[in-house]
């Protein structure tokens, strides 16, 4: 799926647009975030703004480009981000979506260069018209590209036989949190997955409606269960590298070591004017900068000595208070 070479934008299909979430994730954004693609055979609800490429001969009748739209240009590890979705048509299938699932997965555990992180999750479910389906999820390395990758892959065969294919995946620097399972890009992605519906009349996007709300992050005490306060830091880390790389797009540059992250919730106060006009934010609450046990979050740029870093270093000082202890919560990971 990975790496195809495809050519010119297509005609294939039409597309309605979808109406936004009442609470969008950006709300300068006045465009809707996802739009509903229909075909002769299916509808499929899709982001907003994605490429759709001319399609090789054979299986594939929608295929999407999204990098760098919906998701950072770069991970926070400095590295490209690359999106896409395609739909698959396998005209008198015989295997069962769970056989298509587990031959999809016995394939890719034996491909070379290719390394499962975990196990994969293999998940039944029904789309909104009624048809059985399973959902793939996998996580997995591009040993021979320094690359983390993963598919929320749906299957599903129709009355007349048909199988059909959705997939959905995102590609990061292999030390990157944006492929794992709970990353708001990852739900996204997912839910777009399971969009796929064979009856107009029953087409729903309620999944995709939910993905795209905000994820608030706890703003009470979690009590004694230490697990909650880590799962809550990562993911306040995560979303502060998020920012961090929307900062970048809107600024051509990461906030310096003296801005540090409040240039995430307050305009700096720039040298240059340009500069200025074309900040964006706020892009996170000041709240949003301090983990579980009420610590500022760290926030250290590459210094241009270090050649092989990343690009910035997000970090929580863990339940221990004290950085540079084992406990801390990165957004990178230690050698890099």
């Amino acid at each position: 799926m990975l790496g195809i070479a495809l050519a010119a934008p297509s005609a294939w299909g039409q597309s309605a647009p979808a109406s936004a979430p009442a609470t969008q994730p950006d709300a300068a954004q006045d465009q809707a975030l996802w739009r509903q693609h229909r075909q002769k055979e299916f509808s499929l609800a899709v982001p907003a703004g994605w490429r759709e490429l001319e399609l090789m001969p054979g299986k594939y009748v929608l295929y999407l480009s999204g990098d760098g739209v919906g998701a950072p240009l770069m991970d926070e590890t400095g590295q490209p981000i690359q999106t896409g979705l395609a739909v698959e048509r396998y005209p008198e299938t015989k295997a069962t979506p769970a056989q298509g699932a587990a031959h999809n997965l016995k394939r890719l555990a034996a491909e070379e260069g290719f390394r499962i992180l975990g196990e994969g999750e293999v998940l039944p479910l029904k789309l909104s018209d009624g048809t059985p389906a399973v959902l793939l999820s996998v996580e997995f390395l591009r040993t021979d590209k320094d690359r983390r990758c993963r598919y929320e892959k749906l299957f599903t065969v129709t009355g007349d036989g048909t199988g059909w294919v959705v997939t959905a995946w995102i590609v990061t620097g292999d030390r990157s949190l944006f492929a794992q399972k709970h990353a708001h890009v990852v739900q996204r992605l997912r839910a777009h997955a399971v969009s796929l519906c064979f009856d107009p009349a029953k087409y729903s996007d309620a999944a995709v409606r939910a993905a795209y709300e905000p994820k608030a992050l706890p703003t009470t005490r979690l009590g004694d269960d230490m697990q909650k306060r880590i799962d809550a830091t990562q993911l306040s880390v995560q979303n502060a590298a998020v920012a961090v790389e929307r900062f970048l797009i809107d600024i051509g540059r990461y906030p310096t070591a003296d801005e540090g992250l409040g240039a995430l919730t307050v305009r700096p106060a720039f040298a240059d004017e340009t500069l200025a006009e074309k900040w964006r934010g706020p892009y996170l609450k000041p709240a949003d900068l301090n983990d579980a046990w009420g610590h500022p979050l760290n926030y250290q740029p590459a210094q241009a000595a270090e050649k092989s870093a990343p690009a910035y270093r997000i970090h929580s000082a863990g339940p221990d208070g004290k950085s540079g202890t084992e406990d801390d919560i990165r957004n990178w990971t230690e050698g890099r």
